[in-house]
């Protein structure tokens, strides 16, 4: 079992490594230091208790919970929660292109995926509403992606394009075409089966 005095020891240090952080931020950064200071991990607590099962209780108040184990994604949270990310159409970008139809949680996988590699996305949404069996429009289509990724408005932006079905380049065209491998069960989703189960349930025709 983890001792008090070990906790005390490693609390000191992680107060004392914020507060140099804090400090070399002073010129700097003026805005993030303040953001820190604001919303500052000082502020967390560990809150001991006498059980010979329990060493923490679970807050009350906090100014942020990580709630999965994936660094990376909750990295950009973090990071916008301190500064408001601003989209640059000249920074690298990662594209997503598909119908959509509806965002599932197959595509949320894929887009966290796809995040990952340069921190901002486009989704173009391909124009097929009433072209076989694509019932949603763009706004709608639009809007569920929208809500399935409010924790990242500012670094996904939805466009509509034609229906695009052949992608074609040239020799050294400075962009890669990549395929993402989920794991089986994520592969598994299927939008078809998602509409299938909509109709039976009266929400689509």
């Amino acid at each position: 079992m983890v001792s008090l005095q070990f906790i005390l020891d490693t609390m000191i240090k992680f107060n004392k490594s914020l507060s140099k952080i804090i400090s070399d931020l002073e010129e700097s950064s003026p805005i993030l230091k303040n953001s820190l200071l604001e919303i500052s991990p000082v502020n967390f607590c560990i809150n001991i208790i006498r059980s010979d099962f329990k060493m923490f209780i679970k807050p009350e108040k906090f100014d942020f919970r990580v709630t999965t184990q994936n660094a990376e994604l909750w990295s950009f949270q973090i990071a916008d929660k301190l500064i408001s990310y601003t989209w640059d159409n000249k920074k690298p970008t990662a594209q997503m292109l598909g119908r959509w139809q509806p965002w599932h949680a197959g595509h949320q996988k894929l887009f966290e995926e796809i995040l990952k590699k340069t921190g901002q996305v486009n989704i173009m949404v391909r124009d097929v509403k009433g072209v076989d069996d694509n019932p949603f429009d763009f706004e709608t289509v639009k809007k569920n992606i929208l809500d399935a990724l409010k924790d990242y408005k500012n670094r996904i932006q939805v466009t509509l394009v034609p229906n695009i079905t052949n992608i074609c380049y040239g020799r050294g065209v400075g962009y890669k075409i990549e395929e993402i491998v989920l794991d089986e069960k994520t592969q598994q989703i299927s939008a078809t089966k998602i509409r299938e189960q909509m109709r039976k349930e009266g929400k689509l025709k």
